[in-house]
């Protein structure tokens, strides 16, 4: 007999189906037990008023029940009073939880049918059957994660990953490389390295119509987990912690893993409203400048004097003409062949200490090495890894470095502040000295660079913004074969104060420091 001390006319009834793991996502399990419950309320003639579906949620882990927590705080409300499940176990399986359940039965006299065998939580009896099935049902779920448990520590032990519901994008469920995902794959890695946000690549894949592997819209969250992913890399993870070395092809090397797991990626660090905001610094206070309408403020609010205020687009195009200059000299001092040959060396060294570990680890399993003897190796060997890596890391900043040259104008804000702020420590504005006067004033302007202490006037920025709108008209490729740089005066170069008489044009001859070849002069001069 069903508990049912609600009488039956009485009786609104509330259907609860739940199911702990639905791999293909269509809710066919929870539907089948709607459909046997509602049969079941409509035999002992309640009428169902709500249905509370928990699909794809556990009942023994800790974890939220959003619909049976509904049906709770609906029966305490009176909307309804009388539950159907399917079996006792889909309610809960948790004994602490079941005494829960019955205790609220029996303060609001709530009718309970069960579609596999009724249970009647208003007898002794009844409420002892239902301990010993929420006993079992408990049992039974730590069986299971023991199974589980067990299952996950083999995988890792053989070098693969535990598994999961779905299958990991790029791969098949058998770990083989699925080639169109991969370059996906590979491609979100290598925007984040190069400073684009998180959100900027999601809203990328979602224009181009590209799919989770549940066959839903990407998300935000998507593109996080996949950059969390360390078996794109080649190692395992297990409850946050690595677990080795994976069996799984290796779709981005390690390093450039590493190099995406920094604050970069982070979705609010670098999708500010102004390119400079936060880099630009006021002169007077130090306090950082803000983007505030078309210009960039020192705000009193955030602890700032208030003082100090300079249009966004002045500023933007001084520091833009400095970065250009910086990347173009820094590209010319390693060519893309070098950069790349250095990281392919870095990450063969990573991946030869790697092999190393195996054998120590290998000869101490064998007994052929004595644990006394493998500790020391094995500290030596991760400190060197570390080492090893983290170069393979630096080097991939530099290759992206240069890399800007060609892709800085087309690339999206958060990755411009990227590059930025690789080569600009801070951009200093001073207070106007022309109060009410909405004019240019260049010496109000002082970039601040990590290399050697060099800074550019605003002026400088100025001169350099003259060079490369004559660079951008010479033939593609022109400008690669022109030497730009600074030092020392030496063969072939000219300096502030030999600039007229060698030909340099007036707008670099300036700049104090800079050291121009003869070819880029005969160039420049030809364009101008």
């Amino acid at each position: 007999m069903a508990h049912n001390m609600a009488s039956t006319e009485g009786t609104r009834a509330g259907v609860y189906a739940r199911i702990s793991l639905d791999v293909g996502g269509q809710a066919l399990g929870v539907a089948r037990q709607e459909a046997d419950c509602r049969r079941k309320a409509e035999a002992l003639g309640w009428f169902v008023t709500d249905v509370y579906v928990d699909n794809d949620v556990s009942a023994s882990k800790n974890v939220s029940r959003p619909q049976y927590m509904r049906l709770l705080a609906d029966l305490e409300a009176g909307r309804i009073n009388a539950v159907v499940v399917y079996d006792l176990d889909r309610l809960t399986r948790k004994p602490a939880e079941l005494e829960t359940f019955i205790d609220l039965s029996d303060r609001l006299s709530i009718a309970l049918a069960n579609v596999a065998g009724d249970v009647d939580l208003s007898t002794a009896s009844g409420r002892m059957v239902a301990r010993i099935k929420g006993a079992v049902a408990r049992q039974e779920a730590d069986r299971i994660g023991e199974r589980v448990k067990r299952q996950k520590a083999q995988r890792l032990e053989a070098g693969m990953p535990p598994g999961s519901r779905y299958r990991t994008f790029g791969y098949t469920r058998a770990w083989d490389v699925i080639e169109g995902e991969a370059v996906i794959v590979r491609e979100v890695f290598e925007r984040v390295a190069r400073g684009e946000s998180v959100n900027a690549v999601t809203n990328d894949l979602v224009a181009r119509g590209i799919r989770r592997v549940s066959g839903d819209v990407w998300r935000y969250q998507a593109t996080t987990r996949m950059l969390e992913s360390s078996i794109y890399a080649g190692r395992l993870s297990y409850k946050g912690q690595d677990a080795g070395p994976s069996r799984v092809p290796t779709l981005v090397s390690e390093a450039l893993f590493h190099a995406c797991q920094g604050r970069e990626r982070k979705a609010a660090w670098n999708t500010r409203s102004g390119l400079l905001s936060g880099i630009a610094v006021c002169g007077a206070c130090h306090t950082p400048m803000n983007r505030d309408g078309q210009g960039y403020r020192c705000a009193p609010i955030q602890g700032g004097c208030g003082r100090v205020r300079i249009k966004a687009v002045w500023l933007d195009d001084a520091v833009e003409a400095a970065v250009w200059f910086l990347m173009t000299w820094k590209r010319q001092s390693a060519s893309a062949a070098v950069v790349g040959d250095a990281t392919a060396s870095l990450s063969s060294a990573v991946e030869e200490i790697d092999r190393k570990i195996a054998e120590v680890q290998e000869a101490s399993t064998s007994g052929a090495l004595d644990l006394a003897d493998a500790l020391p190796m094995f500290k030596s060997l991760r400190a060197q890894r570390a080492k090893a890596l983290g170069a393979a890391e630096a080097a991939i900043a530099d290759d992206e470095t240069w890399k800007h040259v060609e892709d800085y104008a087309g690339a999206d804000l958060s990755a411009k502040r990227t590059v930025i702020r690789q080569h600009v420590t801070a951009v200093l504005v001073a207070p106007t000295t022309k109060p009410g006067r909405n004019t240019y004033e260049p010496d109000r302007i002082r970039v601040v660079t990590p290399y050697e202490g060099r800074e550019f006037s605003g002026r400088d920025c100025d001169s350099l913004g003259d060079m490369r709108d004559m660079a951008m008209a010479l033939p593609v490729g022109a400008f690669d074969r022109i030497e730009i740089g600074w030092g020392e005066a030496d063969a072939g170069t000219v300096v502030k104060g030999q600039g007229v008489a060698q030909g340099l044009p007036p707008e670099v001859e300036g700049m104090s420091g800079l050291i121009v070849s003869e070819g880029v002069l005969s160039a420049l001069e030809d364009v101008a």
